[in-house]
């Protein structure tokens, strides 16, 4: 987060020792703060720094090191927020993510989590620490571990939005408190549930989400086990004898692997019924053509193999440390899904 400062708070002695606060924890830096680079000019002569008590003749050097400091790695750059005395105590939103408040609700704001607001903290969670290390992003595991970032545990997609709105604000309203801001310190992660690619089954989740954060994240593929890749997919799978049906799986193309019902495959809700052969599930008026269009190349015999789902074992991988994956392994993922994980960690860590 991008810290900017009012020439009031600079030169005002009053405000001081709180601006001696927030420098602390822009020096600190699992909080992974700035001084907006702007301000440097005027922070190196205003009396806050002139009045050189607490060592506050350094104040300049910090303030150009701290964004010096952001230039390594992925800078936590999305939100600005402007310290004023004649702000409003619960903030302002003055677009562009950048928002003015009071210095006093500021300071709870800087020392505030980031909020991922996800349906199961610990299987949705463990898939973004998971895929953080497998590709690198060693910034996201080390802000989680310091604390800059939680995840929030919304207890299914349709409860998401509420998890928002209570961050943004309160289940009951808390009028001229800070946590009007809130929507600044969370975003959104969710399945697609798509059956086939562009479905967009929970767009309406999304569009519930937009007002109370600031991003969502909506997979592209159907659920966070259709990512497992083919190293750990497979390992699973051995591990309670279905090697056979790794294989089938992977014998798939990249967009039906992506979107395969995971779970349960293509079985019927009613209890006792069995799966539908390929012919079937290919004659059902009630499957859209687009579905069927989607599982046409599926070999019927693999389609068999496949046809009962995995159960919920392949979240293990993401939450077991027994298949936990090391950075030093080259474990090949796809293009599109690389690009996809590095846009989520990105903002991610641009929102921190």
């Amino acid at each position: 987060m991008i810290v900017s400062l009012s020439d009031e708070l600079l030169n005002e002695p009053r405000w001081y020792s709180l601006l001696d606060v927030v420098a602390e924890l822009v020096q600190a830096p699992q909080m992974r703060l700035s001084f907006d680079i702007g301000d440097i000019a005027k922070i190196g002569r205003s009396g806050w720094v002139a009045s050189g008590e607490g060592g506050r003749a350094g104040i300049a050097q910090l303030a150009a090191a701290s964004i010096k400091a952001t230039s390594r790695g992925t800078a936590s750059d999305a939100t600005t927020i402007h310290l004023d005395g004649q702000a409003a105590y619960a903030g302002e939103d003055l677009g562009g993510q950048r928002i003015a408040i009071h210095p006093l609700s500021g300071i709870a704001f800087l020392t505030q989590p980031f909020h991922l607001i996800v349906e199961d903290q610990h299987t949705d969670g463990g898939f973004v620490l998971w895929m953080a290390r497998l590709t690198g992003r060693d910034e996201v595991i080390q802000a989680y571990r310091s604390g800059r970032f939680v995840f929030r545990h919304a207890g299914g997609k349709g409860q998401i939005s509420k998890s928002a709105d209570a961050l943004s604000s309160g289940v009951w309203g808390r009028p001229g408190q800070p946590i009007s801001a809130m929507k600044n310190r969370a975003g959104v992660m969710l399945d697609s549930d798509d059956s086939y690619p562009g479905q967009q089954r929970n767009l309406k989740y999304v569009e519930d989400s937009v007002p109370h954060v600031s991003f969502v994240h909506l997979l592209s593929g159907r659920t966070i086990e259709n990512y497992v890749p083919a190293k750990y997919f497979r390992r699973r799978l051995a591990d309670d004898g279905l090697a056979g049906m790794s294989e089938a799986f992977f014998r798939l193309t990249e967009l039906q692997r992506l979107h395969f019902p995971i779970k349960d495959g293509f079985k019927p809700k009613e209890k006792g019924v069995a799966p539908p052969s390929k012919a079937e599930f290919l004659a059902d008026p009630a499957k859209s053509a687009e579905q069927k269009h989607h599982l046409a190349s599926v070999d019927p015999g693999d389609w068999q193999r496949l046809a009962s789902g995995f159960g919920e074992r392949l979240a293990a991988v993401y939450t077991n440390p027994a298949y936990r994956c090391e950075p030093k392994d080259a474990v090949p993922i796809s293009a599109n899904v690389r690009a996809e994980i590095d846009q989520l960690l990105t903002r991610l860590l641009r929102h921190l």
